[in-house]
């Protein structure tokens, strides 16, 4: 009875936020209202409550879903978080290919079940794993993290140019697909990356990621947070996560902004979070996603539309 409770308390603050909505109408975008401290995700000029359910990982192909339908019925669903992964859109650098997409959102129509969309880009649980090849095997180009002693690390450098360069367009092509494929707005929101940042070190020890973190915070953070300094001058023993937070951040945001240019949904993040009473820095989260111990930074530094509560709660959608 309580979970139901929960679900009727929200339900009462979206319908507050939602009368001040005017002008909202059916066939609007989806958007993300706030006022007076409440929020509501309008879907066709309504509130909408959102119960959500979460595909694995390997469901994201047109064989598999017909095995995705029936649980979402099943959990009584009206939305579906499912992944699109970089690869399986551009396994050839500058050829598209959607025929995923092709399948899956006529078949979301048919069944009635609204999509979130979960870019497996740069970061999938911090890892390159679901980048194309081209990008995974050449390390010149697409830089890796570096370690202290110089070594190539697992993850992919947010300090990467050309690497933000391909992800952002994939995943612009990504947003005009929808822009072109969906204009009744089966899908309601966008997951740009997914559990950023790294494991088993702070940040990038490459040259480059040196020289920056060898230099001030950034002017636009010192606004934001009235800190100015050294990195170490303003974060002390969080320095290296908050500076590692920072490049992650504007990296994913300029991804996100780029793509609500073609077609403007609601885009949030997701974090690996590390414990709540850890010292700073060896929280034993992800070393750059927006966990707690530098959401200052990610507020400054990414404000796309919202931000999702930490993949570990168990209140988070179920996967199916």
């Amino acid at each position: 009875m309580a979970g139901w409770r929960r679900w009727a308390i929200a339900g009462a603050a979206l319908a507050m936020v939602a009368g001040s909505v005017a002008h909202a109408k059916p066939g609007d975008a989806p958007v993300l209202v706030r006022k007076d401290g409440r929020h509501a995700l309008m879907v066709d000029g309504a509130p909408f409550l959102m119960l959500g359910v979460q595909a694995n990982n390997s469901s994201n192909y047109p064989e598999v879903l017909p095995q995705v339908w029936p649980m979402v019925e099943r959990l009584h669903a009206n939305t579906l978080e499912i992944p699109v992964a970089w690869e399986q859109i551009e396994p050839v650098e500058g050829q598209f290919d959607f025929s995923y997409l092709d399948a899956l959102l006529p078949q979301a129509r048919q069944h009635g079940v609204k999509l979130v969309l979960l870019w497996f880009g740069t970061w999938k649980n911090t890892s390159p794993g679901y980048v194309p090849a081209w990008v995974k095997t050449n390390n010149a180009r697409f830089p890796r993290m570096r370690t202290k002693e110089g070594k190539t690390h697992y993850a992919l450098s947010p300090h990467g140019q050309a690497t933000f360069e391909a992800d952002r367009k994939a995943f612009v092509a990504l947003m005009r697909y929808l822009k072109d494929h969906d204009p009744d707005h089966v899908v309601i929101m966008v997951q740009p990356e997914n559990e950023t940042g790294v494991y088993q070190q702070a940040r990038d020890y490459s040259p480059e990621a040196n020289r920056l973190f060898a230099g001030n915070v950034p002017a636009e953070l010192a606004k934001a947070t009235g800190k100015r300094g050294s990195w170490t001058a303003v974060y002390g023993d969080n320095a290296e996560p908050a500076f590692n937070a920072w490049y992650t951040a504007r990296y994913i945001d300029r991804i996100a902004a780029a793509g609500k240019a073609v077609w403007k949904l609601p885009m949030y993040v997701n974090a690996a979070v590390g414990g709540p009473f850890a010292p700073p820095g060896k929280s034993g989260g992800a070393s750059g996603g927006p966990d707690w111990q530098v959401i200052d930074v990610w507020k400054a530094a990414a404000p796309i539309s919202m931000r999702s509560r930490p993949t570990s709660i168990p209140a988070a959608p179920r996967t199916i």
